[in-house]
């Protein structure tokens, strides 16, 4: 089975102007036999503001031991987070912190490599990461899951490795080196972004994601309608699989407030 874990949090009620971060996920095997994709939400509260990683690892079905390729990214992505990201955080600034990380995924990316070869098998898995830190926030993104930004409609940030036949030009373990992209950015209050594996987007157009999560982030929260982001990522899902996607479903969806209000009126 694949890795799942559902983020933790320190909670510490944030300062005028921090930014906070709502997030949800869903993970379903669909039709497939085994769930190989991983998933994974931390969020912590610092004394230079609150940071949230986020992750989608999509394991390469065609190739064996898919869910062990993405689990073990995801693990090792969640050790760097704590042991060494947060370490980079209170000396450092965002690029030291990003290359803190492209760092450790060449590590992950050459002993996955390396364990495949001492078995004779081939595994990798995509990797789609995103940092947020306040009102910054960098991606690092290998394969073909994606990374979305909700604001004024939705955008693709990242973009997908393949070649003109669909196949993967690059996944981590798959082959001995990944050239990761990498993008920084700003966030404001109300930017959604939404993380997700091939199984959620191929069978729905970025329009539709737009109806979906392009309304205004204050429409979606509160005490008790906060639940409707997972409704609606649950309710997205269901309909693909209606319509004949057989794939693992996996999606992680977060949402940035400011002091835990949205400002503007068009988000």
């Amino acid at each position: 089975m694949g890795y799942f874990q559902k983020g933790r949090c320190m909670r510490r009620e944030p300062g005028k102007g921090s930014m906070r971060y709502y997030s949800t996920q869903y993970w379903n095997r669909g039709k497939r036999n085994r769930n190989e994709d991983s998933l994974c939400i931390e969020q912590v509260q610092t004394r230079r503001g609150r940071v949230l990683l986020a992750m989608v690892c999509d394991g390469i079905g065609g190739l064996a031991g898919g869910e062990i390729a993405s689990g073990y990214v995801a693990e090792e992505v969640l050790k760097w987070f704590y042991e060494d990201g947060m370490k980079a955080m209170r000396f450092g600034n965002m690029e030291c912190v990003a290359q803190g990380l492209k760092k450790r995924l060449e590590q992950i990316c050459d002993s996955l490599f390396l364990y495949g070869k001492e078995r004779g098998i081939r595994l990798g898995t995509t990797a789609s990461i995103l940092f947020l830190w306040e009102h910054r926030f960098f991606l690092f993104h290998i394969g073909d899951s994606r990374i979305y930004r909700i604001r004024f409609g939705c955008r693709q940030l990242t973009k997908d490795q393949i070649n003109a036949e669909g196949a993967l030009l690059q996944a981590v373990g798959a082959s001995g080196q990944c050239i990761p992209q990498i993008q920084f950015g700003r966030i404001v209050a109300g930017d959604r972004f939404l993380i997700c594996s091939d199984g959620f987007y191929r069978k729905q157009k970025g329009h539709n994601l737009c109806r979906m999560f392009g309304r205004k982030a204050s429409d979606f929260l509160g005490t008790k309608k906060e639940k409707n982001w997972e409704k609606i990522l649950k309710e997205s899902a269901e309909a693909l699989l209606r319509k004949g996607e057989t794939d693992n479903i996996s999606a992680v969806f977060i949402c940035c407030l400011k002091g835990g209000r949205t400002h503007g009126s068009r988000l």
